[in-house]
């Protein structure tokens, strides 16, 4: 559910950094939406950032300046509008229950992360590599139905109805890995036909409005992206 800002007590507006086609980025516009915050838009060209170098050296997107103060890194930035917003619910009230939704989105995106990165970037994709992939993927995603079925076994989210930080920092990824499984072989994971509280998530994620109103490339997009970047074709690994 959005919240109103102007119901809230009256905050700064925050000057976002963002490009279109940063997945990082995607986690705030969702928070952004979530929380309503008062906020600016500017967009980095990627390819052409050295004015923005002279705001962050680092020159990575997301950033946000709040104030006289600039903040980088996606989750850190979600966790502010979370303490600037608390009406919206981002995290869980009680510190034991935050805490623990902050450890499984950490090592889900931590695992996530380094098992994407080793099938896309070890370029040519072969096979082997993509068989590789499907089974560090299946193993981290058996993982994540007992983390689901431990918070709440009837959901569809993690915590129950509401769409929050967790939701927001799992999603791009669930995106990307459905996009190249079915690219790749024209069906989803096996798996998740064996782990049905985590295909309830998936389906009630990638469907919520929050997801699909803050998605920057849609399938056709997707598609293009991974034969123009990493060689891939539609259907390359069918058995």
């Amino acid at each position: 559910m959005t919240i109103d800002s102007s119901s809230t007590v009256e905050k700064k507006k925050l000057i976002v950094y963002n490009s279109p086609m940063s997945p990082a980025g995607h986690l705030v516009l969702m928070a952004l939406k979530l929380t309503g915050a008062n906020h600016e838009m500017v967009s980095v060209d990627l390819k052409n950032k050295d004015w923005y170098k002279e705001i962050y050296p680092e020159a990575k997107v997301p950033g946000v300046k709040c104030g006289d103060e600039f903040i980088a890194e996606s989750l850190v930035i979600v966790e502010l509008l979370h303490d600037l917003y608390p009406e919206a619910k981002l995290y869980p009230i009680d510190p034991v229950k935050k805490a623990k939704m902050k450890f499984i989105i950490r090592l889900y995106n931590d695992k996530s992360e380094a098992a994407f990165h080793q099938f896309l970037f070890n370029q040519p994709a072969t096979k082997e590599s993509f068989t590789s992939f499907v089974e560090s993927i299946s193993g981290l995603y058996r993982r994540l139905n007992g983390f689901l079925l431990e918070a709440s076994s009837s959901g569809p989210f993690y915590s129950g109805t509401e769409f929050s930080a967790f939701e927001i920092a799992v999603a791009p990824f669930l995106n990307q890995f459905r996009f190249f499984s079915r690219f790749l072989t024209g069906q989803d994971f096996k798996v998740l036909d064996e782990l049905p509280r985590l295909k309830q998530f998936t389906e009630a994620v990638l469907s919520d409005q929050t997801f699909k109103e803050t998605l920057f490339m849609d399938e056709k997009a997707s598609a293009a992206f991974a034969t123009e970047k990493f060689k891939m074709t539609r259907n390359m690994f069918v058995e």
